[in-house]
């Protein structure tokens, strides 16, 4: 021990004798090498991390911003369809594109009064909306030019191929300008379609366009509050449909790199460089179109603030630095450095000797000043939180064991059941009860199939067992009042799905469906067919139907309790959690029509790498 003290003591002498030789030069060194690097690198990486959570909390804000937006801007195009579409099915309309060869001057003007009439109360609540007809020129409506023009004149636009091609489906123009009798010149897109007649629906009669004006889009567009940010909304060529700047409606305002990115995704985020400035991209589809809400925000302005902060930190840092180790540091190392290694020496000798266990944390140091007290107390801090840790994992373990033992105590030994099953089937048997012992052997093997040797997922093949023994069991019990029938692809048999995802589906086609009937009798029909990328299987009933806004909470809501169609919500979040979020279960019903249920899943194969889930 003295020789240990003399060599201790020796090496402080030198190092005062060198500081105070070299004092300045060696402070400085120290401090940069110890002190101003690793703070450096430390405020460095805490800057680009904190810029990067930053950036992703402002887009993904942003995004969720324009999620909304999509939602109003949907809506009043969804309006424009609607009324396009109860346009195109008015059997009024439909006679007067339809005759051709009409010539009664006064049973057409009888015929455009009334659908004016039609066309103002549509547009009634609406003013920025306008629908207007294109026919023969023949027509004596078709020089009226405010809702009746001739077909001539939009044969030469840009888009009339293409609303041809539609075959009477809706086709959306991009941005263009248009004049009107009654009006100025207007920025407008317009909801195309084609005028069929049912008696010849091969025939092109007319074009019905429905148009709604840029400003009523902006409106809705204008609302997105994005500080120093551009908004704006494009089609699929990356042609500006409305923005703030209308000098730039109709003309391509993304590059073709960043086109690409934006309609490969239905939302999300992409970065691009403009000049010197890089920007932020933030895109959401707006349904009925297939256009893009764009909105472009410079990164610079998302990680202003936080740049700010952390200047401020870096400054405040490295000055706090400076004054420990100046002024703390190597003061207190040169008169704290006996004490301390006599405390870690007890310490050490103290838990080599005795273990953790016997150490009193409540212990404190003769040392009363200096940063070395601090780390006293910490190190018994620390013992003390070991202990507890120590305490709980012992409690932990106990814990653990009695719940094991519980769980092998109410577990069910399934040959017991089996055996129990078997026994009462040769009962019922010595007794002709044939009611009875085919009950009792469907249900021992459903009980077989629903346990699959305990895998989670099986074949199609298995599944489809264990839903005609269900179905047999059903039948037996509503003494044939239900019928099943199934339709089964053969290449579907061996590709795998989840366990009991199809039994669920059934249960509520037999209690939600058949029974609903008057006379509770019905039909359940199952089907499956394999595509090129999922296999699609199907439930349907002949039940009593249900309701659009039941189909709607049925698989978005989790019922509060276990009745109802909890297991249609269920089975859809497990396929989803499975298979991805864009496979699930599909509902098609229609009030006193009966349910259709479609199961759509990936293909895996039997022979696939699969992990158990």
């Amino acid at each position: 021990i003295s020789a240990e003290r003399c060599m201790k003591n020796a090496f402080l002498k030198r190092w005062k004798i060198q500081m105070k030789l070299g004092g300045g030069k060696r402070l400085i060194t120290l401090f940069i090498c110890f002190i101003l690097i690793p703070a450096y690198a430390l405020v460095y990486f805490y800057y680009l991390k904190s810029s990067d959570i930053i950036e992703q909390e402002v887009t993904q804000s942003i995004l969720q911003t324009l999620k909304q937006s999509q939602i109003n801007i949907s809506n009043r195009l969804d309006n424009v369809e609607n009324v396009s579409e109860s346009v195109f099915m008015n059997t009024e309309v439909m006679q007067f594109v339809g005759d051709k060869n009409n010539t009664d001057i006064p049973l057409q003007a009888s015929q455009v009064k009334d659908l004016k009439t039609l066309f103002t109360t549509m547009t009634s609540k609406d003013d920025s909306m306008r629908i207007r007809m294109f026919v023969s020129p023949y027509k004596i409506a078709s020089g009226e030019h405010v809702n009746f023009f001739s077909i001539e004149d939009i044969t030469g636009m840009d888009w009339y191929k293409d609303v041809l091609g539609k075959k009477g489906a809706v086709y959306w123009t991009g941005i263009y300008s248009e004049t009107f009798i009654d009006s100025n010149a207007q920025n407008i897109v317009s909801c195309a379609r084609v005028l069929k007649h049912t008696y010849n629906y091969n025939d092109n009669n007319g074009v019905l366009l429905v148009d709604i004006n840029e400003s009523s889009i902006y409106s809705l567009l204008s609302t997105i509050n994005i500080k120093k940010g551009n908004v704006f909304i494009i089609d699929s060529a990356g042609k500006a449909i409305s923005c703030k700047d209308k000098s730039q409606l109709g003309k391509e305002i993304v590059s073709s790199a960043e086109l690409a990115d934006i309609n490969s995704n239905t939302s999300g985020v992409t970065s691009m460089t403009k000049g010197k400035e890089k920007i932020n991209v933030i895109y959401q589809a707006i349904t009925p179109t297939g256009w893009k809400l764009v909105a472009e925000v410079g990164r610079d302005e998302i990680v202003r603030t936080n740049t700010v902060f952390n200047n401020i930190s870096v400054f405040v840092f490295i000055i706090v630095m400076f004054i420990i180790v100046v002024f703390g540091v190597f003061l207190i190392a040169m008169h704290a450095m006996d004490e301390m290694n006599r405390q870690v020496k007890k310490l050490a000798g103290d838990i080599e000797k005795e273990g953790v266990d016997v150490i009193d944390t409540s212990g404190k140091s003769n040392y009363v000043s200096g940063d070395f007290i601090k780390l006293e107390t910490y190190v018994y801090g620390m013992i003390g939180k070991v202990k507890n840790l120590m305490e709980d994992s012992y409690q932990s373990r106990i814990r653990e064991r009695e719940a094991q033992i519980k769980a092998l105590q109410a577990q069910i030994n399934p040959h017991f059941l089996y055996n129990t099953l078997d026994t009462i089937n040769w009962m019922a048997v010595k007794i002709d009860a044939k009611e009875i012992s085919f009950m009792v052997n469907s249900l021992a093997k459903y009980f077989r199939l629903s346990l699959s040797k305990g895998k989670s997922v099986v074949s199609i093949h298995d599944e489809l067992e264990l839903v005609r023994v269900y179905l047999s069991i059903q039948q037996t019990r509503y003494k044939g009042a239900i019928q099943f029938r199934f339709d089964i692809d053969e290449e579907t048999e061996n590709c795998k799905i989840q366990k009991l995802t199809l039994q669920p589906i059934v249960e509520n086609a037999v209690l939600h469906g058949v029974q609903k009937n008057r006379d509770r009798r019905g039909e359940v029909v199952i089907e499956s067919k394999k595509y090129e990328k999922e296999i699609v299987i199907s439930i349907t009933d002949n039940g009593g139907g249900m309701d659009q806004e039941t189909m709607e909470h049925v698989l978005c809501c989790q019922p509060e309790t276990g009745e109802g169609h909890y297991g249609l919500y269920n089975v859809n979040e497990r396929i989803k959690l499975f298979f991805g979020e864009e496979y699930g279960i599909r509902l098609y019903s229609q009030v006193g029509e009966g349910t259709r249920v479609e199961v759509h899943i990936s293909i895996l194969e039997s022979g696939q790498a699969l992990s158990d889930k």
